[in-house]
């Protein structure tokens, strides 16, 4: 910003950073622990505990959706073992 501020001669100005806005995928996970934080009833390493319980299905979820990298889109689970190929 202050580069392209001095390249057309600003010398007074503000910088504004924008957030993107929050998906609803994102902001569910904030809520929560908003929500939580807010009742006062658990310490933080309840929350943690309970967050990690229903977050971490997604977490692996998306770790395993990460490494489907196949072009054609074409893949295959194992019921068994859950292997993706």
């Amino acid at each position: 910003m202050v580069a392209a501020a001095a390249r057309v001669g600003l010398k007074d100005y503000q910088v504004e950073y924008v957030e993107p806005q929050l998906s609803p995928r994102e902001l569910l996970p904030q809520q929560l622990a908003r929500g939580v934080g807010s009742l006062n009833l658990w310490s933080p390493s309840a929350v943690d505990t309970a967050l990690s319980g229903v977050l971490g299905p997604m977490r692996s979820a998306a770790r395993e959706l990460a490494i489907l990298q196949d072009p054609a889109h074409l893949y295959t689970r194992c019921i068994a073992c859950g292997l993706v190929r």
